[in-house]
């Protein structure tokens, strides 16, 4: 099924080209078939489209740190979780994100204190 819905929103996104979510809604179908390149470049495009969109970023930045794990990808998502923080300063989900990633790259004061205020919300 993930395949049809690839093929589906695929179709959607050429009709809507302008339109994040459709993007990103192809994002993550793409993700949950398997095709990580191309749930990334979706991503990008979606948060490309809809710079604002804190959750959007969030979502990019998640697919980064869990398939590539790369330091360059680390990096990236961590750029991603400050820039949905910018936007968002209480989502809890870019705070925890932000925490994880601090955390892989032994930024342990950092890590607490994102994951402290992901607490308190």
């Amino acid at each position: 099924r993930a395949a049809e819905a690839v093929l589906a929103l695929r179709r959607a996104v050429a009709l809507a080209p302008s339109v994040a979510f459709a993007a990103a809604a192809l994002a993550a179908a793409e993700e949950q078939a398997g095709d990580i390149p191309a749930a990334l470049s979706s991503y990008a495009k979606a948060v490309h489209l809809s710079p604002q969109d804190a959750d959007l970023r969030v979502q990019h930045g998640i697919l980064l740190e869990r398939h590539l794990g790369t330091p360059a990808a680390l990096e990236e998502a961590a750029g991603q979780f400050r820039a949905a923080l910018r936007i968002a300063p209480d989502n809890a989900g870019a705070l925890y994100n932000a925490a994880v990633i601090a955390e892989k790259t032994a930024r342990s004061q950092e890590a607490a204190w994102h994951y402290a205020r992901a607490v308190s919300l």
